[in-house]
């Protein structure tokens, strides 16, 4: 009896078994998980993702170890009633942000009374919300009927903030390539300053049909990466994949630099994953843990009309300074693999 207290002591000391995740980390039958926007606040990682036009606008999932997760809401449950009074569906690609000490953020594209994709805000003082929308689109291109969408909020680590979106390519004006554009935002996160630029387009030989999207920032080491979509979303399925660029270091507002050799993560055929294209990504550091990364992106199935699912997988960095997927073909992961 007298070996019980340090044989407990013993088992108290151990560390605790590595846990696993497997791809995809949520899916719900019937709804389509797209374009997750990804936060880490209070020791859990939330999940916006697009809803269309469904009901309610943006379901939310947490998750406080990467492993299991859970739904908690909705940006605009009922988003007839809850939700920005000039968005009329087509609820596209949240962005869920910390905006100062006191209120979140979640900016969105939706269609105005005219059917114009336009982009818009709302703040809550909880990152589950509700979330309150200023009353009108914070930015909508009307001399382009392709509209705008897949916003993005970046906070330096020197406290400016930027919005960053993709500007789709006007065909009728026989523009073949979107553009990623830049803007920076005034403190309050509610207000554009001064002018947009543009710092990538479709321009390499994978981004087929001019499309380039999804933009989300991350900060390292001081320098600045661009994390994008290339190529159509739902067709041809198999082409869709993450890009990475890199701005020059000291000046945003020029073209940034892409990567050399393509993209980082791509559609691979896995058969039992039902050959899941990725894409539309955000990127987080992981909690608690050295350079770790944790990409967050969505994955679309070949079979006709189905939803898609989240996918997780780790970023880590070349001794080039360029990131790559913890999978060194590129491909999504398909079996039981440690949380990062």
């Amino acid at each position: 009896m007298a070996l019980l207290p340090v044989m407990l002591v013993a088992l108290l000391v151990l560390p605790a078994a590595g846990l696993n995740y497997t791809n995809p980390i949520v899916t719900e039958p019937g709804q389509d998980l797209g374009d997750p926007g990804a936060i880490f606040e209070g020791g859990y990682y939330y999940l916006a993702t697009s809803s269309g036009d469904r009901p309610d606008a943006y379901p939310i999932h947490r998750s406080a170890d990467l492993a299991h997760w859970e739904k908690v809401g909705y940006v605009f449950p009922a988003w007839n009633t809850t939700g920005p009074v000039w968005g009329k569906g087509s609820f596209w690609a949240p962005d869920l942000q910390r905006i100062n000490a006191t209120h979140f953020a979640v900016y969105f594209s939706a269609k105005d009374e005219s059917g114009l994709l336009s982009l818009g805000v709302a703040f809550s003082t909880s990152v589950t919300g509700p979330y309150v929308d200023i009353g009108k689109p914070l930015w909508a291109n009307h001399s382009d009927p392709q509209g705008t969408i897949d916003v993005h909020m970046h906070k330096a680590s020197t406290g400016e903030k930027y919005l960053v979106w993709k500007n789709n390519q006007d065909i009728e004006r026989l523009e073949f390539n979107a553009h990623i554009k830049m803007q920076q935002l005034a403190d309050s996160g509610a207000a554009l300053v001064g002018d947009a630029w543009t710092i990538a387009t479709a321009d390499q030989s994978w981004e087929t049909f001019g499309c380039v999207e999804a933009p989300w920032i991350v900060e390292r080491g001081g320098d600045l990466f661009l994390f994008y979509s290339g190529s159509m979303v739902n067709w041809p399925l198999t082409t869709y994949a993450v890009g990475v660029a890199k701005a020059p270091r000291g000046n945003i507002r020029t073209m940034w630099t892409k990567r050399e050799g393509g993209p980082i993560l791509h559609h691979c055929g896995i058969p039992f994953l039902g050959g899941l294209t990725p894409g539309h990504c955000s990127v987080l550091p992981v909690h608690n843990q050295t350079d770790r990364w944790a990409m967050f992106y969505h994955g679309r199935s070949e079979q006709k009309d189905a939803g898609r699912v989240l996918m997780m997988d780790e970023v880590k960095w070349g001794s080039d300074g360029w990131p790559h997927m913890a999978n060194s073909d590129g491909c999504p992961s398909s079996i039981p693999t440690p949380v990062p």
